[in-house]
């Protein structure tokens, strides 16, 4: 069960599988009050699945820098 009243599915395709798994490590903080929680819940034959609770219902911007990827979570207006 994740905490928040929305969420969201993140599929990562593509991933090759190492000894120490396929994802590093998940990082979250928030700078506004929408994130309110994620966690890894699947990590099988290269996709990995992240769930994230948010405090109402959103969308999501995504950043790419190196190999980082950023998820901003902005509501519906």
């Amino acid at each position: 069960m994740l905490a928040g009243n929305a969420g969201v599915l993140i599929r990562l395709r593509g991933f090759q599988t190492t000894a120490q798994g396929n994802l590093g490590t998940i990082t979250t903080s928030s700078l506004g009050p929408e994130l309110t929680d994620a966690k890894k819940i699947g990590d099988f034959e290269g996709v990995v699945s992240i769930a994230v609770g948010l405090s109402s219902p959103g969308c999501a911007v995504v950043t790419a820098t190196g190999s980082t990827l950023m998820f901003e979570f902005v509501p519906h207006s």
